[in-house]
């Protein structure tokens, strides 16, 4: 402000001020400088960028789409300008161009985290091809912890953890949970995390240990905010649970209760009844697995009656 002051002709101290009133949230003073700025330079690549991401985060798409492209006719090597193209196209769901667009942004610069997270998340949760996803979740982890400040590493690292359950490293997906669960106060974050860690551990069939989770996730979600909204996407989680045949139907049922939960689509109470049902199940599963197991070889090795043996021994195999 003080640089507009001493001159009113500064497009660049317009165009900051805008940018700074975007990251403050204040879309319309934003609009406004950015809208200044392209006044004293119509051939101001960065300020029709900034002007783009704030139409976007106002949600009027078509306004962002035409100012990030002319931001790109000014500039085409501006990979932030690509990149915010590229988060206007997922909004307006096209995912195609979306992910052409972030690549593009990753052509002209490698370095560039936020787009391999954000590819990541496209192509996890739209397209379901959980190997390609896992290589760019992973590479906006590395270059991420390369970065001086690292300030989004625990976001990225969420997106891995997704990845590495849907991958099949169960036990490598709990344990990077488990880590940014301690060094998160984000309670987005903290909720997803504990979700990846009970999937993790019904996946690997630690039951008991599952159990245990499940109870600190509800008692973490009941102390929320009344009015917290979850903006975290299941959608890649849910259909690699529908195309898993070996997991049971009793426990994606489990699995999806918790994901409803998340979503508001059921109440905690519910979800503590389709707990208590779910666990219930398995324990007595277990004990008539037992039962008849401790059958089997009573009536083996006591009585030698092979076919009243191998009866419960197939009984047991049902179970």
């Amino acid at each position: 402000k003080r640089a507009i002051e001493l001159n009113p002709e500064y497009a660049w101290a317009y165009a900051s001020l805008g940018e700074t009133y975007r990251q403050k949230g204040d879309y319309d003073k934003a609009e406004a400088q950015l809208k200044r700025a392209i006044e004293l330079n119509p051939e101001y690549a960065w300020a029709y960028a900034s002007l783009g991401e704030t139409y976007r985060q106002k949600g009027d798409y078509d306004k962002a789409e035409a100012q990030l492209k002319r931001a790109i006719e000014l500039n085409p090597e501006d990979d932030w300008a690509f990149a915010g193209l590229g988060r206007v196209y997922i909004d307006k769901g096209d995912q195609d161009k979306a992910v052409a667009n972030f690549k593009k942004a990753l052509e002209l610069n490698p370095a560039f985290a936020w787009a391999y997270n954000e590819l990541a998340a496209i192509i996890h949760d739209n397209m379901f091809d959980y190997d390609e996803a896992f290589r760019y979740a992973r590479k906006a982890v590395e270059v991420e912890s390369k970065a001086p400040k690292q300030k989004n590493l625990l976001v990225y690292d969420s997106t891995l953890a997704e990845s590495l359950v849907t991958v099949g490293h169960f036990d490598e997906a709990f344990r990077k949970a488990e880590g940014i669960i301690s060094n998160t106060d984000d309670q987005t974050i903290g909720l997803n995390m504990r979700l990846i860690q009970i999937v993790s551990l019904l996946l690997q069939e630690k039951e008991a240990e599952a159990r245990s989770k499940v109870d600190e996730f509800i008692e973490f979600y009941e102390e929320l905010p009344k009015d917290f909204e979850n903006t975290w996407s299941y959608s890649g989680m849910l259909h690699f649970l529908e195309t898993q045949n070996e997991i049971s139907k009793e426990k994606k049922e489990m699995i999806i209760s918790l994901i409803q939960c998340l979503r508001k689509e059921i109440e905690v109470s519910q979800l503590e009844v389709a707990v208590k049902k779910y666990f219930d199940k398995e324990n007595i599963s277990k004990v008539y697995f037992l039962t008849d197991h401790s059958i089997a070889l009573t009536f083996r090795q006591v009585e030698s009656r092979d076919e009243v043996a191998l009866s419960a021994f197939k009984n047991r195999g049902r179970c």
